[in-house]
């Protein structure tokens, strides 16, 4: 006869599979929750480059699917005529849980040449559903202000 505690751990397994893939594991009597969200992962990326002003849209995330940011790349040039604003800066815009968030900006001085660039990968972040993400800048209304951003992202069903 089976013990009740290994029957009661099969079941807790069979009731928390995710398409057939084993989402806990046990342990020296212990049940830790395990999920694999690379499982079938395609990584896709947006991408944008602007001279306006303002922001551009890269991406809008999907209403039916979970989205997962796990990269980016944000640069700017910049000649010494634009008059953007010390203190204004380039980013990367998301919004997590409800609130707006810089994965990452670079700050701008005005009258000043710039040429700079950052690019990181991480591990995947899930961003709110129907929502942009964006390359967000000050404005200027002289010289040159060039910037450019992309993301790496995937797509889970829910």
């Amino acid at each position: 006869m089976e013990n009740k505690n290994v029957q009661i751990s099969k079941n807790l397994r069979q009731a928390l599979s995710l398409d057939g893939q084993e989402v806990i594991q046990t342990s020296n009597n212990t049940i830790s929750p395990v999920v694999d969200i690379n499982k079938d992962r395609s990584d896709k990326f947006a991408s944008s480059t602007t001279a306006v002003n303002g922001t551009a849209t890269l991406l809008t995330t999907s209403s039916i699917k979970r989205t997962y940011v796990c990269g980016f790349t944000l640069a700017q040039v910049k000649d010494s005529t634009c008059n953007v604003a010390t203190g204004g800066t380039l980013s990367i815009r998301v919004r997590i849980g409800g609130v707006i968030v810089d994965l990452a900006y670079l700050p701008v001085i005005t009258l000043t040449t710039q040429e700079n660039s950052v690019s990181l990968s991480f591990p995947p972040v899930e961003v709110d559903k129907n929502t942009a993400i964006e390359l967000a800048s000050g404005a200027h209304t002289l010289g040159v202000w060039v910037k450019a951003g992309s993301v790496s992202y995937f797509e889970k069903d829910y």
